[in-house]
């Protein structure tokens, strides 16, 4: 259960769909694109926030999630600050230095913000 909350964390944050986006057509997702992002050495206490980061993410998805004629819908802007959070302890392990993170936090903020 642990290590699925860590791969939530980790492919939720905006690194991912930086490289994501990078690496793909923009529109389908294919397993080598998750096969392919190298996911960093941590020490248990990283590893203990990015558990707790990917639960309350997915708690806060289905918090925010609404149903509309059958469909579940879920609205991933409402999770920013979450996503912020994974990003400012992952973008580190990745070498980038804080005005690297600010940047890929704040892009397109007017677009990704609630």
């Amino acid at each position: 259960m642990q290590i699925l909350a860590i791969l939530v964390a980790i492919m939720s944050s905006t690194l991912f769909w930086w490289f994501r986006n990078a690496y793909s057509n923009g529109r389908d997702s294919y397993l080598y694109e998750f096969e392919s992002f190298p996911i960093p050495y941590f020490n248990n206490i990283l590893r203990n926030n990015f558990v707790n980061l990917g639960m309350k993410y997915e708690q806060d998805l289905e918090l925010n999630a609404v149903y509309h004629n059958g469909v579940k819908t879920y609205y991933i802007r409402k999770s920013k600050s979450i996503i912020d959070e994974i990003d400012s302890l992952l973008c580190p392990l990745y070498g980038l230095d804080k005005k690297e993170v600010d940047f890929i936090i704040n892009f397109n903020l007017k677009f990704r913000g609630e």
